[in-house]
């Protein structure tokens, strides 16, 4: 997942539960790779399986 439902919390404020957060972001993550064809293997492997920050505000952006 790009972020955990704590992080995104922290950037967006919200009334929805974990769970409906949760799939939120699952779905946008399957989005992402889904239009720009990348798996972003290499970007977790370079940041011990983390997605960088600007990933990670790009979508807390989206999802707001």
């Amino acid at each position: 997942m790009i972020m955990t439902v704590d992080e995104l919390r922290r950037h967006v404020n919200t009334d929805k539960d974990d769970q409906a957060l949760e799939d939120m972001l699952l779905a946008l993550e399957f989005s992402i790779k889904g239009y720009t064809n990348n798996s972003f293997v290499r970007v977790l492997e370079v940041n011990n399986g983390q997605y960088p920050m600007d990933i990670k505000l790009g979508c807390a952006d989206i999802i707001r």
